[in-house]
């Protein structure tokens, strides 16, 4: 899995979010509810950053390191990785 700085790199763009991976995401998006009205989850916040940063807003990233579900714990997990 290559590291943030590695994607925007090899892409020659510009980061204006990260989205960790969230099961609410799908959870929300079968029950039709926009994930982006949640005023808590993750992916919620990120996104709404995201959309703050393309109105012109400095707003900090989020650190993934605080998100361990979906595909990245199950790929920790596959890899022994704590």
């Amino acid at each position: 899995m290559l590291e943030i700085d590695e994607v925007t790199q090899h892409l020659s763009i510009e980061l204006i979010g990260i989205v960790a991976d969230d099961d609410e995401v799908i959870k929300a998006s079968n029950h039709g509810e926009p994930i982006a009205m949640n005023p808590t989850n993750k992916a919620s916040i990120a996104y709404r950053n995201i959309a703050r940063r393309i109105l012109g807003e400095s707003i900090p990233l989020q650190s993934l390191e605080d998100t361990d579900k979906g595909v990245f714990k199950k790929l920790k997990k596959f890899f022994g990785v704590r």
